[in-house]
């Protein structure tokens, strides 16, 4: 199920969205905000912390690829949509603020339960658990915001069937031998590839390759073994 934050400058819109979303079946909640300093206020007293999707307009005053931005440093499994008028989209940066899609205004019913039904067939729903504090939670992302996944923590080889997912600068970890997961989820046909036996990366996440060794924009490094050294290179 999807909990579901909008935040829109015009009040009208904002409660023809909550319409929309409150008659979609996968919507268990949701919440409204006008205005984005407020939104940003409440973004770091974690009151969005229980929130996996967020609705963005674009052209505010503080414009929805900041609010973006700064919900991904906070929620890097966060999906997040932009509202936009046509006119608008031109500036829309999928790659640099990790958008999951673009919903064009005039809002629909069939719009906005085209969001979900593209979340539902494109997006990951996982039961994890924070390799650091041990916190148990189920997150819905997109699998291309996986920075690697790894049976490798820290030099240390984690559990039998566990693997650690990287996702911002979190680790999580999952029940899954490593092939079974990147074969279900067909992550080898897209941006990862094999650097060693026990890690896959995202290509598009590498920062710099020297000396057998990649370090990620996240900055955690990974040993590349030799005879994977093709795939990078």
């Amino acid at each position: 199920m999807y909990k579901v934050a909008i935040v829109d400058d015009e009040a009208l819109i904002v409660e023809s969205i909550g319409k929309y979303c409150s008659n979609n079946k996968l919507v268990d909640k949701i919440k409204k905000e006008t205005i984005p300093e407020r939104f940003l206020d409440d973004l770091d007293d974690s009151t969005y912390q229980d929130f996996n999707v967020f609705l963005l307009d674009i052209d505010m005053k503080i414009r929805g690829d900041e609010l973006a931005k700064e919900i991904k440093e906070k929620y890097s499994g966060a999906i997040i949509f932009f509202i936009s008028g046509f006119e608008n989209r031109a500036s829309v940066s999928f790659r640099n603020q990790d958008i999951f899609d673009v919903v064009d205004k005039p809002l629909s019913q069939q719009k906005i339960d085209s969001v979900f039904e593209k979340i539902s067939n494109q997006s990951i729903s996982l039961k994890l658990e924070d390799i650091k504090t041990g916190e148990k939670l189920t997150k819905h992302f997109n699998p291309f915001d996986m920075i690697a996944i790894s049976t490798y923590y820290k030099g240390e080889k984690l559990k039998k069937n566990t693997i650690g997912i990287f996702l911002g600068n979190k680790i999580y970890c999952y029940r899954s031998s490593l092939v079974e997961f990147i074969k279900k989820h067909k992550l080898n046909e897209g941006p990862f590839v094999q650097i060693s036996q026990s890690t896959y990366v995202n290509k598009e996440e590498i920062s710099e390759y020297c000396k057998s060794k990649l370090k990620m924009k996240n900055g955690i490094e990974f040993p590349v073994s030799r005879e994977f050294k093709q795939n990078i290179i």
